[in-house]
């Protein structure tokens, strides 16, 4: 007598089966998680990189049409300044001073990490970019900003910006001012930081004849 049997999946196979799909599932699934992290690290680099350098550009850029540059720390702030038309006459005829003379104020706000930028016509204006308790004509210039650093070349050496600025020497009246900037990661996926940094340096001498700052 021929034994009749039903074709089909026992039970245990069906299992079996389904465990197998959802092992492969699982995988399918961490890899792409982890190319979807690792691209948009990527892509965060690229953009620092790209921020960098257009933030270094705008400064060199401002630094090219002044006529003198300083660095100072002004009640624990740091602030980049970025002089037009130093020394040249008001209107009675006074020179202008580092106090109304036409210039650009960069600060670097350590509390996050941003450069701002103020654009100071007066003297009231300059008071409101290097008081802390104002700073109500701010502009955002750059984001994720760790530090920065000013040098000049006097001579055979190389010396810190500070606030007396760049100096009109006799072999030399277009000093080179050298500006790094240095960015940090921003917060990332999960609210963590993927410890990436990017420095941007580059050196520029103003156009202008360079007016020693009193």
């Amino acid at each position: 007598m021929k034994e009749n049997r039903n074709a089909g999946f026992t039970l245990v196979e069906i299992m079996i089966a389904m465990l197998m799909m959802l092992i492969i599932i699982t995988s399918v699934g961490q890899f792409m998680s982890a190319s979807s992290i690792n691209y948009q690290a990527v892509d965060n680099q690229v953009n620092m990189q790209m921020e960098a350098q257009n933030t270094i550009n705008t400064i060199c850029d401002m630094v090219l049409e002044a006529n003198n540059v300083a660095y100072e720390k002004i009640d624990g702030e740091e602030y980049f300044f970025i002089y037009k038309n130093l020394g040249e006459p008001d209107s009675k005829g006074n020179p202008l001073t580092k106090v109304n003379a036409l210039q650009n104020v960069i600060w670097l706000d350590k509390t996050n990490c941003n450069l701002y930028l103020f654009v100071c016509n007066n003297a009231v204006e300059r008071l409101d970019a290097i008081d802390k308790g104002k700073h109500t004509k701010k502009k955002l210039l750059a984001e994720g900003v760790a530090n920065w650093s000013f040098s000049t070349a006097t001579g055979t050496a190389t010396v810190a910006l500070t606030e007396k600025g760049l100096k009109s020497e006799a072999f030399s009246n277009n000093p080179t001012l050298t500006i790094t900037v240095n960015f940090q990661a921003q917060v990332g996926i999960g609210g963590k930081k993927d410890g990436y940094t990017y420095s941007a340096t580059d050196s520029v001498s103003p156009r202008s004849q360079i007016v020693e700052i009193a």
